[in-house]
């Protein structure tokens, strides 16, 4: 077992996709010296199989703004192999005339042309994600890793916090627990990130704002006879939203992910299709875009529900990612916000390094907070009112559909705002320099 120092200058809860990312960007900046990383699930890199316990099998939209950040934390370059182009965006109302697009032209033949124009996104399979992360972390002689690892209490100190830990304590095996080692670690600065409605969180007082949406998302990749030329559909129908990310081809297959999300009441019907009659399903709401679904992986299914911290900061604590803020997964938003939200803390802590102030002081901390409002406001406002306004089979909502979708085509300034905004850029480009 490896040996837990007993202080740190950040511990990161939660070995996430933006918990290491957080971690990495921290430690390539030279920030603090020790980075400390506590995962409750198994952590291997680099597995034969690529089933990483940490990242199941959905898929991740990453914004052109959160690839310049994964370069700059010497991620992207692995990663890009396993990642497909956006090139367009398509989001349409099935049986209205309403629909809007964004991105490179197609033309006659259905091929994309690609001149001379960057991807408005890319696609990678988490899993993938997490190797490479992972990989990335373990090089990395600031960060130490200890994973499975179940943090018990925290306790606030005047300058900083005291965590006890439970070390290889496995939350999916009863076995892996009763050889847990107690351990306590103090720490200059804590970060929560370790998911929804973060029970940790929770334990320090922090209260959340739930809006509960009553539907469930279903994800899986699927196979089609067509190639999608890198084109992502944002689908309304009356069953609820449905989202096609394209993904790079496997085995001679053209394949994407889907997220398709039903009313909680229809979800017991769902469950129950097989794979013939689900790729049936999908396919009377989806018609052939695609040409004909042929094949679906392991389905996963999500409940839904809009989750907001009413504190992100405290003395020398910060919630980031999902624990500060989880958002519907149809508009592809959660991650590219949270990664921006973590470039900035790392900025504001390099600012208050640079001016003189004790590490993580809560002025920079609320700097932080502060400079954050607008962009996650506005990043949850559209996810909302964008799932709000395209669900639902009402005449009243039928028609505010399709004017929202021929609006966006006659004024290009506001076409070009909502697309960016949907695609995960965020108010301004966020760098690390």
């Amino acid at each position: 077992m490896k040996t837990l120092d007993p202080k740190a200058d950040v511990v990161i809860v939660g070995g996430g996709m933006i918990g290491l990312s957080l971690a990495l960007m921290l430690a390539k900046k030279s920030v603090v010296e020790r980075i400390v990383v506590f995962e409750e699930r198994p952590f291997s890199p680099q597995s034969a199989s690529h089933q990483q316990y940490s990242f199941d099998d959905r898929s991740t939209a990453i914004s052109a703004g959160s690839v310049q950040l994964l370069t700059e934390i010497d991620v992207w370059s692995s990663l890009s192999v396993y990642a497909q182009a956006i090139r367009k965006v398509k989001v349409s109302d099935k049986h209205q005339f309403g629909s809007s697009e964004y991105g490179q032209s197609v033309a006659a033949d259905n091929a994309m042309d690609y001149s001379g124009s960057e991807a408005l996104g890319w696609v990678v399979e988490n899993r993938y994600f997490g190797d490479c992360l992972k990989s990335a972390v373990e090089n990395e002689p600031r960060i130490d890793v200890f994973a499975p690892a179940k943090v018990e209490k925290i306790q606030p100190k005047r300058q900083g916090a005291q965590l006890q830990v439970l070390l290889e304590a496995d939350c999916t095996s009863e076995a892996a627990n009763k050889t847990a080692k107690a351990a306590v670690i103090d720490t200059s600065l804590l970060v929560l990130a370790d998911g929804a409605e973060s029970s940790l969180a929770a334990g320090l007082g922090i209260t959340f704002n739930r809006h509960d949406y009553k539907q469930r998302a279903l994800i899986a990749n699927v196979a089609h006879s067509k190639p999608h030329h890198g084109v992502a559909f944002e689908h309304f129908t009356e069953r609820g939203p449905l989202a096609f990310l394209p993904l790079p081809d496997h085995s001679g297959m053209h394949r994407s992910a889907v997220v398709w999300t039903h009313e909680n009441q229809a979800f017991e019907a769902v469950e129950a299709w097989d794979d013939q009659t689900f790729c049936a399903e999908l396919q009377s709401v989806f018609s052939s875009r695609l040409g004909d679904l042929t094949h679906v992986g392991k389905r996963n299914q999500y409940s839904l529900q809009l989750t907001q911290a009413n504190e992100q900061v405290r003395s020398h604590t910060v919630l980031l990612g999902n624990a500060a803020h989880f958002l519907h997964p149809v508009a592809g938003q959660g991650f590219n916000l949270g990664l921006r939200d973590a470039a900035m803390l790392v900025r504001a802590l390099i600012a208050g390094k640079q001016q003189g102030r004790s590490f993580a002081a809560f002025d920079d901390l609320q700097r932080y907070a502060k400079s954050r409002e607008t962009d996650q406001w506005l990043t949850t406002t559209m996810s909302h009112q964008f799932v709000s306004l395209f669900t639902g089979a009402t005449s009243t909502k039928r028609i505010a559909r399709t004017v929202a979708l021929s609006s966006l085509n006659k004024l290009p300034p506001l076409k070009s705002a909502f697309f960016s905004q949907m695609m995960g850029q965020g108010l301004n480009k966020v760098s690390l320099r």
